[in-house]
This record gives C-alpha cells, structure tokens and sequence, in this order.
C-alpha cells in the first residue's frame, strides 16, 4: 500500500480542488428549487420554536437536540427558504469531501476516494435534505480521520484526543444510533489512549460525564422509538434481518436501490438498466475485496482496521436493537453511519489496481446521471397544495389534516403568508399532532373517543362560526388503509416496496394537485379511511362532500384528497346514526 505522509503533491492538490468543485456542484445543485418534504418542514417547524418548546417536541420523537440547535441558529441568520433550510447539510457534506480527502492521503487513495464521495448518490440525496444525516456523516469521517491520526503517534496528541472526544458526543447529540459507531470507535482507539493515560483517562471520563444527559433522555424515548418505527418492523416481516447489511450496500451504490426495493425513495436508475446494476456491484465488489486485500497484507495494522470496525459496527448495532428493542434498522437510513467508511474501503480499494480508474468514472457517470438528469423526481406537491389553497382559503377557515400532512401546510401556509387567515389548523385525531412526522397505530378500542373528539371539534367550529372546514384526507384503498397504515397492507409511509417510478405517493415529475374528473368529484365518509370517515361522517353524514382537489403528498404513500364543507351544509347532529364498530 502506497503511503503520502508529509508534502501534499501538485497533483493531490489538483484531484483535492476537482473533488471539491464537483462536489459543490452535485449539492447545490437545485438546492433550493425542490419543496420541502414532511421530514423537512418537521425540522424546520420544531427548529424555529423557542428552546423550551423545541426540547418538549423532541421528548415525543426519538431524535436528541443538536441538530435542531444548528439548525435553528441557520434559519435565523438565513431565512426559511427552500435553499436557507439545507444549507446546513450541503455545507457539511462538502466538508466531508475535505475531511475523507485528508484520511485517504495517507493509503495514497486521497483523488479517488474523495472523488467517489463527491459523486455519490445517497451522499448527494441527504446534502439536500433537512435532515441531519449529512452532519452524521461529516462526525464519522471526522472521527476516522481523527482515529487513523491517533493510531500513527507513538502518544496521542492531546489535540487529536480532544478533538475526537467533542466529534464523539457531537455525533451522540445528533442521532441517538451513533451509540454504536461510538462503541466501535472507542475501541478502535483505546489502546492508544492507555500509552498517554492521563490524557486518555480525561478524555474517556469527560466523554462518560457528556453522555449522561443523553442517555436519561434517550431511556425515555425508547417507548417512542418504537411506536414511530412500527412501518418499518413491517417491512422487516418480509425480509431477513440478518441480510441487512447486504441491502444497505444495494442502496449505498450508485443507482441500484430500486433492486433493493427499500422503504423509503432513493436515487436509482430504472429497472430496465439491470445491466449497469451489476456493473456498479461487480465495481463495489472489487473495492471492498482490495481493500480487505490490503488491511490483511499489512498485518492488521490498527490505523488500517479502523475503517473496517466503522464500517461494520453500525450493521451490528442496528440488528441488535431492532431484536432487543424494537424496528431500528431504517435501510438508508438508520444505517447511514455506515455509508462514510463504506465509500471509504471502496476507494481505498479502488486506488490499489489501475482499473481503480475506470471504475471510479463508471460510479461518476451513473451519479451523474441521479443527480441531473432530467427525469429525477422533484419534490413540488405539497409546495403546489398550499399555494393553491392560499387564495382558496377564508378568514376564519379550519383545515384539518390526516397523518404526515401537517408539516409541509404548516411551513408553507406560514411562509406564504396565509396561516395568520385560519382559525384552525390541526391533525385528526390529536394523538397525531404529538408528532406531525410520524404514523401511530390506530388503537382497536378507539372509536368511542375519537366520535368524541369529532363531536367536540364540530361543536368548537360552530361556536367560533367558522364559515368552512377544509379536509386533507387520505382515500380508502382496496386493502382498507387507515390513516395509520395510509397505503393498506403496507404501512410504510413511504409506500413500500414499489419501484420509484411506480410507489405510491411518489409524484411523478412535475405533478401538482388537479380537480378531478367528474366520476370522482364527490364522495362520502365512507371513501375515506378510519378514523377520518368518522369525522366527515360527523360534519356530514353519509351526504356527498366535494373534491376540490386529488394529490399525491411527496414521498408520503396513498392517494389524497382536498375536501371543503361548508359550515351551511353540516348535517343535523341528531340525525346521525350511531357509528357501528366495525370499518
């Protein structure tokens, strides 16, 4: 293995400034252009609350504080554009670039691994979201740079220790999983830390007192984890846990996720390029085996073990908790700390064989295709819904929404200016609006309450006088969808195991809410999915309710609709039939 300690070389300097260009290139790209998704508004909603509200909201979610705090000081110095909303994760996924740029040089592996971060799809997809797995990954590549650092001193630097110290509880505040990557770490790290004892004993018992705030709260949030996950223990049902690793991989390579038919959208290319697929493996495949090649080749040196231990720790972890605790493993998600030292090995193995080359332009040229091709699929639904109900909405009007519809409203209503003009805005049931982002179950023996809230929601608009209540409802499917399970059998949010092109609530490119053809401009309560028919019953019995508007919310399943009942058109309330148990 070929080894460039000391001096950067001319040409090292050039490959650090073409992976930087083209990285810059591939995450800003259209950074603004997409709307926000419900994760997206979910962050920006809770990020601009004041702190005591903030740290409340995320007792009801299983996410710990950091990110939100960065986030929240962004948007007050930036704005809350689209572009303003992601800026947090494009930068720091370009610092990435820099950080795995500056680890690799030392395997003489710096142009082709930054280059292979720079161009890879995933890595691209979460830069321009608002979410926190882009700073996730800047935190590992920094903690394997910052471990390789202090494995080649004969003593740690106090510097180097630190340093990995705050990156260490910086990557626990931003995701409560990096626990795993954290363990793997410190063992990876600990026998250098017993050289300097003073130093390393300091820096292990700081990092034990930091972690204490976030292990009480992350013990509450257990129960929380695992309700808000049920979607993905479903998906787990049909596929081997223990193969998990295998589909991480098949969404972590350039455009072969759609093979893997995970349960959340990524970049892919289509089915029908099953060829290209193999190729992209058969070059992952190479990666890995060279790098494994030369970890072995030089005796299992602790500074090249590393990347392994980043590597598989977070599989294990994930499998582990989802059998010990509940549905932990997201693939794509969840698993993400695993994808920096995974695009690591890769290029590293790549670098060591000169058809290194030729499989990194392959793996750029299909990443480039993810990321500018025309046929991408942005995300403009639910930015198109609110603009269009922003000058259909009056003074005073309520709007009620089913499950993961609120976020996006929210933002937008309030962004464009027309949120000051409701009287109500709110989720049905309530339990929803514990959090917006998420899918609860819907509890067998809760028909009696939730007749109640509707009730009480019906009296509460008449004593206001609100002129209409609007409704954005998700349509019964042929497998009987509940507003928990809004695509029917398959209760992942995100639509399950279709193809991109074809899962539900994936629009197609382009696609904004439509009035609907004549044969489908009205329909009843009993169109509409429980829990949500028992309110439209409430309001209107069984009489038809126009649809002003059919949609597909962005990457959220199940077809959805647009509903306006006028207060004037309210059924008698003691006319209703008592609502029978049965769906």
């Amino acid at each position: 293995m070929s080894e460039t300690k000391g001096r950067v070389s001319p040409v090292d300097w050039a490959l650090l400034a073409i992976a930087l260009i083209v990285s810059a290139a591939f995450r800003f790209h259209a950074l603004g252009a997409q709307g926000l998704w419900v994760d997206e508004a979910y962050t920006v909603n809770v990020s601009l609350r004041p702190l005591g509200e903030l740290f409340a909201q995320l007792r009801a979610d299983d996410a710990p504080p950091l990110y939100y705090l960065l986030q929240s000081g962004i948007l007050r110095i930036f704005g809350t554009s689209e572009l303003a909303v992601r800026l947090l994760s494009a930068v720091a996924s370009l610092l990435t670039t820099l950080v795995l740029w500056t680890w690799a040089r030392r395997f003489g592996a710096a142009g082709i691994v930054a280059l292979a971060w720079s161009t890879t799809s995933i890595a691209v997809f979460y830069a321009q979201q608002a979410r926190s797995y882009a700073l996730l990954h800047l935190g590992v590549a920094l903690l394997l740079w910052l471990g390789t650092r202090i494995h080649e001193s004969s003593r740690p630097r106090p510097r180097d220790s630190w340093c990995f110290l705050l990156t260490a509880l910086g990557l626990l505040y931003a995701h409560n999983l990096a626990v795993w990557t954290l363990l793997a770490a410190s063992a990876w790290v600990a026998p250098a830390f017993l050289k300097e004892r003073r130093t390393g004993g300091l820096v292990l018992g700081a990092f034990v007192v930091g972690s204490i705030p976030w292990a009480v709260a992350t013990l509450s949030q257990l129960g929380v984890h695992t309700e808000l996950n049920e979607w993905m223990g479903k998906w787990w049902e049909s596929h081997s846990l223990w193969l998990g690793p295998f589909y991480s991989i098949g969404v972590f390579a350039n455009g072969t996720s759609a093979w893997v038919r995970p349960p959340t959208p990524f970049p892919s290319l289509p089915e029908a390029y099953a060829l290209a697929a193999y190729l992209i493996w058969g070059a992952v495949g190479a990666g890995l085996a060279l790098a494994l090649v030369g970890t072995v080749r030089t005796k299992l040196r602790p500074r090249d073990v590393g990347v392994w231990v980043l590597f598989a720790a977070p599989f294990l972890g994930l499998v582990l908790t989802t059998l010990i605790v509940g549905p932990a493993y997201v693939v794509g998600r969840t698993d993400t700390f695993a994808l920096v030292p995974f695009v690591a090995l890769v290029g590293w193995g790549w670098s060591r064989h000169k058809i290194g080359w030729a499989l990194l332009a392959m793996w750029i040229a299909v990443g480039s295709w993810l990321v500018f091709a025309p046929t991408s699929n942005p995300k403009s639904t639910d930015r198109a819904l609110a603009t269009w109900m922003s000058n259909e909405i009056e003074t005073g009007d309520a709007v009620v929404v089913s499950a993961l519809g609120r976020p996006t409203l929210e933002y937008y209503a309030t962004r464009n200016g027309w949120r000051s003009r409701l009287g109500d805005l709110r989720a049905y049931p309530a339990l929803l609006d514990e959090n917006p982002a998420a899918v609860f179950p819907t509890p067998i023996d809760s028909l009696t309450s939730y007749a109640s809230e509707a009730k009480s929601l019906r009296a509460e608009w008449e004593r206001a006088g609100t002129r209409n209540v609007w409704i954005l409802a998700v349509l019964l499917g042929p497998q009987g969808a509940t507003e928990s399970s809004p695509t029917g059998t398959d209760s992942s949010p995100n639509g399950g195991g279709a193809s991109p092109s074809a899962r539900p609530g994936f629009p197609a490119p382009g696609a904004v809410p439509m009035p609907p053809p004549g044969s489908r401009s009205h329909l009843t309560a009993n169109d509409l999915p429980y829990p949500m028919s028992v309110l439209v019953y409430t309001l209107r019995g069984l009489e038809p309710v126009d649809v002003l508007r059919e949609y597909r919310q962005d990457w959220v399943g199940g077809e959805r609709v647009a509903l306006r009942i006028p207060a004037r058109e309210f059924v008698v309330l003691d006319s209703l039939q008592p609502i029978e148990s049965g769906r």
